[in-house]
């Protein structure tokens, strides 16, 4: 596993679903960006996914009193946002947070982007990051 510090945050290299492996954590930061594409040709064809970052607050986190915001920008150029608060997540367990959900047709082949970003200029720290998961759903059923 590799790791580098980028910018205040620890960044490792891959994530295979193992909560024991290195993930990111914020150190001392006052400006977060965390942006993701993924082509739909990998995923399930006819088949609704929502997707998730998973998260994890320490009990020392600092600076998060305002919502981050997420986005999902689909493949017909519609974006899904919304606003998150860290700061009442329970510490030190992993949450899955919604970013949005999106159905995989013929017609959506192509990339979609996702994005959480807090950019207030407060200093913040205590945040880790695990990955972004996708995670087929019933089109009935509200996401996490």
């Amino acid at each position: 596993m590799d790791m580098a510090k980028r910018g205040g945050i620890m960044v490792c290299s891959s994530y295979l679903g193992n909560e024991n492996l290195p993930v990111a954590e914020v150190k001392r930061i006052c400006w977060l960006e965390i942006k993701g594409k993924c082509k739909t040709i990998v995923l399930s064809p006819r088949t609704m996914y929502e997707v998730t970052i998973v998260v994890k607050m320490s009990s020392q986190n600092r600076g998060w009193e305002i919502p981050v915001n997420l986005s999902l920008e689909r493949l017909d150029g519609n974006r899904q946002v919304r606003m998150e608060r860290l700061d009442i997540l329970e510490k030190e367990t992993w949450k899955h947070i919604s970013i949005g959900k999106f159905e995989t047709t013929p017609k959506t082949i192509g990339e979609i982007s996702f994005s959480l970003t807090q950019t207030d200029g407060h200093w913040k720290s205590g945040l880790r990051v695990k990955g972004v998961v996708f995670t087929p759903r019933a089109e009935d059923e509200q996401p996490k």
